[in-house]
């Protein structure tokens, strides 16, 4: 995935809901993708997106990267839907946007390619984070949680 010019994030081992569970087993969920990452790519995760957005002063201080959420909710987990995934996107996204979409449902694979060319049509361009950040002048900080990337 690096290889294809991809940023890895983390979004935890379980996908738990870490602020409804005790501190030590959120930072141990946290902890233990953290290591299997960096076991894997030789480099531990620079960001981290807790499952649900759901974040504590636990979470954020035991991610020890730059917390990313998002700005535009694509509903795709929601809608399942092609057609509703793209109109939402397209109604809400802008310069900075950061979406959420998930891969785990076909017709959201599906609407990649048409959300893709509908946004490189509308003018904008796809960055990572890093990219984008760097772009824009903006330093991704350890413990801040960010929802876009515009100044």
């Amino acid at each position: 995935i690096e290889k294809e010019h991809h940023e890895i994030a983390s979004h935890t081992m379980y996908h738990q809901n870490l602020t409804k569970i005790p501190a030590n087993s959120a930072r141990a969920d946290i902890n233990e993708a953290k290591s299997i990452i960096r076991d894997i790519l030789g480099h531990e995760p620079a960001y981290t997106r807790p499952p649900y957005g759901s974040c504590n002063n636990t979470v954020v201080s035991s991610a020890g990267t730059p917390i990313i959420l998002w700005s535009v909710d694509s509903e795709d987990w929601r809608s399942k839907n092609l057609e509703s995934i793209i109109n939402v996107t397209m109604s809400e996204v802008y310069d900075g946007a950061i979406i959420l979409m998930h891969d785990i449902y076909p017709t959201s694979v599906k609407a990649i390619p048409a959300l893709v060319d509908t946004l490189r049509e509308a003018g904008y361009e796809f960055a990572t984070l890093s990219e984008l950040a760097k772009a824009k002048n903006i330093s991704l900080d350890s413990g801040k949680i960010y929802y876009n990337l515009t100044p």
